[in-house]
């Protein structure tokens, strides 16, 4: 009967067999429907070729950088400066693109500030663990299309995140459903992050430490020969679930 992925002809025969069952064992369709069967919509992404070069060093996804298809547009392109935009934040507490960028392309640290304890700077900024998805979302609206965060916990989310970046990925959606509307994201390691930075670095780090300390932040623009070549599909796929009636 195969696997029984998603959109797949397994998934249709294991469908067709449960349904015979159905049948046989006298099960009514649920209220409401005309058969056992219930179309769902999904969006499938999945990577194609992930290619980027940061100053003459080739990275790797997973060892250097890691992205998810479903958050991130297809794209080919050559860059030479990249915009510093503190931690991409822009709330009533704290503005980070107060200086419009020059680049259509940022930087910025991942997370929300937070003083050596571990505290957050501001105590009413979101940090449920998406908030990479809000800072997509503002960069866009400031003129990004392509946002780099900075994960201080690389190795092991690019571990953790393995096999959802290798494998193809389903997420149920309906017809009206517009897609992922923020920046492109792609999250690199501390490491890379000061390749892009080079003599900039500290400059990133004085201006890190002035918003822990609420002061003030002023965007900046960073020399780099950068080149991006990350190939996307994201399709919309139908599928389906069963449901009877007792």
């Amino acid at each position: 009967m195969e696997g029984r992925e998603t959109a797949t002809p397994g998934l249709k025969k294991a469908a067709q067999y449960i349904q015979s069952k159905f049948e046989a064992a006298g099960i009514s369709f649920a209220p409401g429907m005309e058969s056992y069967e219930q179309k769902v919509l999904f969006e499938k992404s999945a990577w194609g070729k992930t290619e980027m070069v940061v100053n003459g060093s080739d990275q790797k996804m997973l060892r250097n950088f890691y992205a998810f298809a479903g958050l991130c547009k297809p794209i080919t392109q050559e860059f030479t400066e990249i915009s510093f935009v503190g931690y991409g934040i822009q709330n009533d507490q704290m503005d980070h693109y107060q200086r419009s960028p020059k680049s259509n392309v940022a930087l910025a640290f991942g997370g929300v500030p937070k003083t050596e304890n571990g505290t957050p700077v501001y105590s009413e900024t979101e940090t449920d663990g998406q908030e990479f998805i809000e800072k997509a979302k503002l960069a866009k609206n400031n003129g990004i299309d392509l946002l780099f965060i900075i994960d201080e916990n690389f190795k092991q989310n690019a571990a953790r995140f393995n096999r959802f970046i290798l494998n193809p990925r389903f997420k149920m959606i309906d017809q009206e459903d517009e897609g992922f509307n923020g920046a492109s994201l792609i999250f690199i390691s501390p490491t890379l992050a000061e390749n892009m930075f080079g003599k900039k670095l500290k400059k990133a780090l004085k201006r890190k430490s002035n918003i822990i300390d609420k002061k003030n932040f002023k965007s900046f623009e960073i020399p780099v020969n950068l080149s991006v070549n990350l190939n996307t599909s994201v399709n919309r796929v139908e599928s389906q679930n069963l449901a009877g009636y007792i």
